[in-house]
């Protein structure tokens, strides 16, 4: 198979997914850097091997089959076709993975290019949304309710009846609040109390639920959601509200994971839309359009000199346009998380350095905190968030991150030499790029800050507690952000 050596290495180097070229009879003839890492075989048992070696046992005859099939009728296939398809490792593990086939012609033959998409994250988010929906259910449905009557017959309205529980909601027992009828007024939060005025002045005038805020004695903040009904004497006044209130904390920061989760497969998937389409369709089409160039450069040796040079400069145009699109695709979908957060953000600097000339260094203290993965990955996240801001605004030539922990905390440093900015003058996208950084730093329960000034670069730093490392132990609300010289990423 003889290919332009340039346009070849230009499509494939630093590819953020797995490249296989296989010939008619199934063979490997190529594969890239990443298809090394995602199967993890050395590329020289790559090559010349069947391509059914990266094929699940259970799968293989039919795989086998398949790909004759494909062969009779070669077309283009795009990845998320509906699929579930899975790849099998050198260790024989097994992971869940988008495939696209496109044929290319070539003087000799016909080839197969194999695009391969590790999912495994994908799934990993759509199983914790799954979970998430299933914890809400478990805790709406043993949530302790609280039963009251309300007469609306005097002034202030008072509390007939109040059940026991109340005093675990609120922090006060039934008796204050029969005793002091403006006690409920007094700890509700200060946002909430026209709606709370509201609904027993009018309460036929308040559809379905109401949801209102207490403020507990220890000064925490508890939501709590009713479901009432309204009583009228044998005029039509109204004379009482009876009705259920339930203590919907849990279930309210739960909505906020969800909406976390939920944006941030929207935007995965967005992402990963654009990048497939920009790597499977113009790329494949661009690499295409330059083969065949190069093809007719190599055959016809009696072109006039003026037709060779100008398909020469077409041929470099393409190989240009070509490169920079790899840029854009690996912004979109850059390395992926290995579970090991140090490791990950190494191979993802490097990854970074080398499509954007940026001079990186890294530092990570040898002794870090353990911590779950999921904590790991949501630093991973940020971190390649805050590098993706710095590629498109701070005009940097160095980039440091640090990895480092004291006795009590461990630290994540993003620091770029780029041009600062002025909260002033914040752009839309850096105002969503600072959210992302903010949300994941949240989810970890950790401390969210940016320092920038013009021409002074920026730093984003995020500080976690040790014990918020381990699962289960991250605050979804986490701390507001703490912003020193602007709100927003120069970076």
């Amino acid at each position: 198979m003889s290919l332009p050596a340039s346009l070849f290495r230009t499509l494939v180097h630093f590819a953020p997914d797995a490249f296989l070229v296989v010939d008619p009879a199934g063979v490997i003839v190529f594969a890239n850097a990443q298809a090394e890492r995602l199967f993890g075989y050395e590329r020289e048992e790559l090559v010349d091997a069947s391509v059914e070696m990266l094929v699940p046992g259970r799968m293989r005859d039919i795989h086998e089959g398949h790909r004759g099939g494909y062969w009779n009728n070669p077309h283009s296939r795009p990845m998320g076709s509906g699929l579930a398809l899975h790849a099998r490792r050198r260790d024989g593990s097994e992971l869940p993975v988008e495939i696209s086939l496109s044929p290319v012609y070539t003087d000799d033959d016909m080839y197969v290019v194999a695009t391969v998409r590790d999912v495994t994250e994908r799934r990993r988010i759509e199983e914790a949304l799954r979970a998430s929906e299933e914890r809400y259910r478990l805790l709406a449905e043993n949530a302790e309710d609280v039963v009251y009557r309300i007469s609306l017959e005097s002034d202030p309205p008072a509390f007939e009846y109040l059940s026991p529980s109340v005093e675990v909601l609120t922090g006060h027992p039934a008796a204050e609040f029969i005793r002091n009828p403006r006690l409920i007024a007094r700890i509700t939060h200060p946002d909430d109390r026209s709606l709370l005025e509201q609904w027993l002045t009018a309460p036929d005038e308040v559809d379905g639920g109401l949801i209102l805020r207490a403020v507990r004695p220890d000064g925490s903040v508890v939501w709590y959601e009713q479901r009432f009904r309204t009583l009228h004497d044998e005029d039509g006044a109204l004379t009482a509200i009876e009705g259920i209130a339930r203590d919907v904390t849990a279930q309210r920061r739960l909505e906020e994971e969800r909406r976390m989760l939920l944006a941030e497969t929207e935007i995965d998937r967005e992402r990963e839309r654009i990048a497939a389409d920009l790597h499977d369709g113009v790329m494949q089409t661009m690499y295409s359009v330059g083969l065949q160039l190069s093809s007719i450069v190599r055959r016809v040796s009696d072109l006039p000199e003026e037709t060779r040079t100008g398909l020469q400069e077409a041929i470099a145009a393409l190989d240009h346009a070509i490169r920079d699109i790899r840029g854009y695709v690996m912004d979109l979908r850059p390395a992926d998380f290995t579970g090991d957060l140090g490791e990950s953000l190494e191979a993802l600097l490097r990854l970074f350095e080398s499509t954007s000339g940026m001079e990186m260094t890294f530092h990570e203290d040898p002794e870090l905190p353990r911590m779950d993965d999921s904590v790991a990955l949501e630093l991973f996240l940020l971190t390649r968030e805050a590098l993706s801001n710095i590629r498109r605004h701070a005009q940097a030539a160095c980039v440091r991150v640090a990895l480092k922990a004291d006795d009590d905390h461990l630290h994540v440093t993003i620091g770029d030499d780029g041009v600062g900015f002025d909260a002033t003058r914040q752009r839309r996208e850096e105002q969503f790029g600072l959210r992302n950084m903010e949300t994941r730093a949240r989810l970890v329960g950790g401390e969210f800050k940016i320092t920038s000034a013009p021409g002074a670069g920026t730093t984003v730093a995020v500080t976690i507690p040790v014990g918020r490392l381990q699962p289960g132990t991250a605050d979804t609300y986490g701390a507001p952000p703490v912003v020193e010289g602007a709100p927003a990423s120069g970076g």
